[in-house]
Order: C-alpha cells, then structure tokens, then sequence
C-alpha cells in the first residue's frame, strides 16, 4: 500500500487477495461475519469484486486531472 503524495489517497496496488481470502475465512469461521453473508462463497465473492474494484497504482484524483 501507498498514499498519493499529492491527495492522501490509499493506493493498493495489486495487493495480496491471498491474504484478505485468509482474513476473511478465519473472521467467517469464528461467526465474526454472521448476518453479513449468507455463505463462505458469497463472502470470498465479495472480497474478489472488491479487490478488483479498488486495484489501482494510480491516484483517482490525479488520474480525473490527468484525463480532464
């Protein structure tokens, strides 16, 4: 993880899904996540998508400037 110099946002790079899969698997089996996912599934589907979504080595701000 890294902060953009200019306006601190977080960037997390590609990051280790890996890891939050983990996470997120000991959280589920200790019933930490019970009422937010239906299924172990859902939850690791979750992480995916999120992952996926937030996977950037690019500042969004400074990408918006950068295209304006």
């Amino acid at each position: 993880m890294k902060k953009c110099e200019i306006h601190d946002e977080v960037l997390e790079g590609t990051g280790d899904i890996e890891a939050a899969y983990k996470l997120g698997n000991t959280e589920f089996s200790a019933g930490s996540l019970d009422g937010k996912f239906e299924s172990r599934r859902e939850m690791t589907d979750y992480i995916k998508e999120a992952v996926e979504e937030n996977n950037s080595d690019e500042c969004g701000a400074c990408a918006k400037y950068r295209d304006d």
